[in-house]
């Protein structure tokens, strides 16, 4: 179960840090990576064509992780001790994993430009992984876009050379 809280540490630190290094790459270097006829240009346009369920998937990694994390450490603890050392593993083990992602998170968003594509491109199995517990967060995600639709002004996506 130890080794299971370990694993889910590194793994929840990789989602978190793919997903930092992404957003501070930012969407216009981005697009000028896509140009290229590269490893990195594929992963650039792949990651510009499915931006919403990746970040997803990158989110729903990390609560699985998280989750993992903290029902493994309780339950080794209260197998081995008491209930209530279950619940003080739980919460150690949680802030232990807090301080490793943000960890890899801050050194992930500090070099951007030679992690951020190359992690893309090698983490994929991950991000598959995560794939089933992302589709009801691109769901709710897809109703709220219809529901509360972003006016022109606010959305990105719909900015014209007048706007800039």
């Amino acid at each position: 179960m130890l080794l299971g809280v370990g694993l889910c540490t590194v793994l929840g630190a990789l989602f978190s840090a793919l997903e930092a290094a992404l957003v501070a790459l930012g969407d216009a270097r981005l697009r000028g990576l896509r140009d290229g006829e590269n490893a990195d240009a594929a992963a650039a346009s792949r990651y510009l064509d499915q931006e919403v369920l990746i970040h997803a998937r990158l989110l729903s990694g990390r609560i699985v992780c998280a989750a993992g994390v903290a029902v493994l450490a309780w339950r080794w603890a209260s197998v081995n001790f008491s209930e209530l050392s279950g619940l003080g593993a739980a919460l150690s083990v949680t802030l232990f994993y807090a301080v490793i992602a943000e960890a890899a998170t801050t050194f992930a968003r500090r070099h951007a430009g030679g992690v951020a594509l190359p992690m893309l491109r090698r983490l994929r199995f991950l991000e598959l992984a995560a794939a089933p517990f992302a589709v009801p967060l691109v769901w709710v995600g897809g109703v709220v876009d219809r529901l509360f639709p972003p006016r022109p002004e606010q959305d990105p996506e719909h900015i014209t050379e007048e706007d800039v």
